[in-house]
């Protein structure tokens, strides 16, 4: 019978005030389960939006994903946890994922014993990789919740950039036994890719034709767009240039465009066959 409530209450976590799971959940998207607070203005503090009177400021977020868009706003996400294991047991460390490496400033704020709000960590790409309590390409924020216990944590969301927050909570090593799937698939990405890339170079070394050129230059940026934007390249490459790390995934998808365009028009001598699609290309 207890199971039976258990799993009532983790159906609709609206009516038990949490959303609530027990020792065996594995992962749980959050994107439905979250509570979202936009401050315009961007001077709201964590005394101000866990304040009573900013309560009723939150909304219930509908979409399994938030995706802001460009914003200059500062977004807040709420999250009432409640861990209710089916046997007795004592804390047990969560990790709640934020699967978007571009945002450029994040801040998780937890309570104490007092329930007063404090800093927890704050990261983001407009910092050192170092900030990052765990080193992974995604950000990964260690909770311990008290069994039967309602806990609240808040995110403070900020970016120049566009603000996504694919938030995931885990358990440990369901997240450990996920990772083999995920970087084997960026594996394969990448390889093709540098495959790709040294292909290429070879043809372009024989034949010396701009047409390769330009197409080599389009994968290595594309290439180098995709390790920005998946976290990888502030991981191994530039951990200790946040402004780079910043800049970087504009920067890249814009040079893919504008060699991707120069190949076309090399490749199809747009010029000489159609020139209202060259001056298209040169725009």
């Amino acid at each position: 019978m207890h199971y039976i409530l258990l799993c009532f209450f983790m159906l609709l976590p609206g009516l038990a005030g949490a959303l609530v799971f027990d020792e065996n959940t594995r992962s749980l998207p959050l994107g439905k389960d979250m509570l979202v607070f936009e401050d315009v203005r961007g001077d709201a503090s964590i005394e101000d939006v866990s304040s009573q009177a900013l309560q009723a400021s939150f909304r219930q977020h509908d979409k399994s994903v938030l995706n802001a868009g460009y914003s200059r706003s500062v977004f807040w996400l709420r999250l009432d946890l409640e861990y209710r294991p089916q046997q007795a047991t004592g804390p047990r460390p969560w990790l709640l994922e934020l699967a978007y490496p571009p945002l450029d400033d994040l801040q998780l704020f937890v309570a104490d014993a007092q329930g007063r709000y404090h800093l927890r960590q704050h990261t983001g790409d407009a910092l050192p990789f170092d900030s990052r309590e765990i080193k992974q390409h995604n950000y990964l924020f260690e909770l311990h919740l008290t069994p039967g216990q309602k806990q609240s944590v808040y995110l403070r969301l900020e970016s120049q950039g566009s603000i996504q927050a694919p938030l995931t909570l885990w358990a440990p090593n369901a997240y450990i036994e996920e990772q083999p799937a995920r970087i084997y698939a960026l594996g394969m990405i990448y390889g093709v890719l540098l495959v790709m890339l040294i292909y290429n170079l070879f043809i372009y070394l024989s034949v010396r034709d701009t047409s390769y050129l330009y197409y080599i230059l389009y994968i290595a940026a594309f290439g180098c767009y995709q390790l920005s934007v998946n976290g990888a390249a502030i991981e191994y490459f530039w951990p200790n240039n946040p402004w780079w790390a910043n800049a970087a995934t504009p920067f890249m998808i814009g040079a893919a465009a504008l060699f991707g365009c120069q190949f076309a028009r090399s490749f199809l001598h747009t010029g000489a066959h159609s020139p209202w699609v060259d001056r298209a290309c040169c725009c």
